[in-house]
């Protein structure tokens, strides 16, 4: 709530002092005059902050609200993660079973019921004939 903007107030002071001395006496009038009016009359300013009040008072319940569900959901992905990680946990410890492929056993010692995935060979096709120089 300013009176004067600061250009204002900087063409106020170019004038002189007795500009700016004119200035405080009126400032200091219009201070007296609302001290005065509120003396006299502080229903006005009783209800204003009434209002004002009553609007943090939803605004803080509100708030509240959101802290309350933000921490039960704060709860709720903390004991998500944590079951995530016993799960991690447990699956890292489990031996993983080896066959030909992730150790240096050979081939026969792989068990009969798993299959080997083939791939497609990785050479591109020139166009020659087969062994011919």
């Amino acid at each position: 709530m300013n009176l004067f903007s600061e250009a204002h107030i900087q063409r106020i002071y170019d004038q002189g002092v007795d500009s700016v001395i004119r200035l405080v006496h009126r400032l200091t009038d219009k201070i007296e005059n609302l001290e005065a009016q509120l003396i006299r009359s502080p229903q006005p300013v009783i209800a204003a902050l009434s209002k004002e009040l009553t609007a943090t008072k939803r605004s803080l319940a509100r708030k509240t609200d959101e802290l309350i569900r933000e921490r039960q959901l704060n709860h709720q992905l903390l004991r998500r993660l944590r079951e995530l990680e016993s799960e991690v946990e447990r699956k890292d410890q489990q031996p993983v079973e080896r066959d030909s492929h992730n150790s240096s056993l050979p081939p026969s010692s792989d068990p009969p019921w798993q299959k080997v995935p083939r791939t497609s060979s990785l050479r591109k096709k020139t166009g020659l004939q087969p062994g011919a120089q």
